[in-house]
């Protein structure tokens, strides 16, 4: 009847997933950096779901630079497969986050940035998996039972974290993490990445 049949993937939404390799060294520093800031008492304790947050300032200490050089070299990949026109990229934030027993993140974006990612230090199992939601508003009107979730019928996809993983995702996409069960701490690090220069088409640039 029909003489092919192709599939054409439009709008899709990427996640760059990356696994940095003998990661025990690097999260081992970053663990020991994050309690000195605790002592220090450079955070605070989160409303929206509970844990500790640090400033998001850290790649300005020299305790976590050795972070910094992969979430640049993460971000200049992601830049490159999307063919972005700019001038430069920065990480506008970077901030840990530690979840214990019970402590969860509500669903949100991160405004004012165009990528943003995480870096899971510590993810014992159970620790609280990563959700992102469909971004297109009108998908869930007729929601289907499906006889078996593929990427193609989800409204949600889940990752568990794992130590060294790192994610790079746009910024607009909405996430969400379901509480801390594993009896143990889970430290992970936030971070925004902006572009400097003229941004946007001729009728609607902005410098940065």
């Amino acid at each position: 009847m029909f003489a092919t049949t192709d599939i054409e993937e439009i709008f899709p939404s990427c996640l760059w997933m990356h696994e940095v390799a003998d990661c025990g060294p690097l999260n081992d520093g970053l663990s020991e950096a994050i309690r000195a800031l605790q002592a220090e008492g450079a955070g605070h304790k989160r409303s929206d779901g509970g844990g500790w947050t640090s400033k998001a300032d850290l790649l300005e200490r020299d305790a976590f630079m050795p972070l910094s050089e992969y979430l640049v070299k993460a971000a200049e990949g992601v830049l490159y497969f999307l063919q972005f026109e700019y001038e430069h990229f920065y990480i506008s934030e970077c901030w840990a986050n530690l979840n214990l027993e019970g402590d969860a993140h509500p669903r949100h974006n991160h405004p004012n940035s165009i990528l943003s990612g995480v870096y899971y230090a510590r993810a014992p199992k159970s620790c609280g998996d990563i959700t992102f939601y469909d971004p297109r508003p009108q998908a869930t009107i007729i929601h289907p039972a499906a006889k078996e979730t593929t990427t193609y019928n989800a409204h949600r996809h889940v990752v568990q974290p794992r130590e060294g993983l790192l994610i790079v995702f746009p910024s607009w996409l909405e996430h969400g993490v379901d509480p801390n069960a594993s009896g143990a701490d889970r430290l992970s690090f936030s971070f925004n990445v902006m572009l400097t220069g003229e941004i946007g088409y001729e009728t609607g640039k902005f410098i940065v």
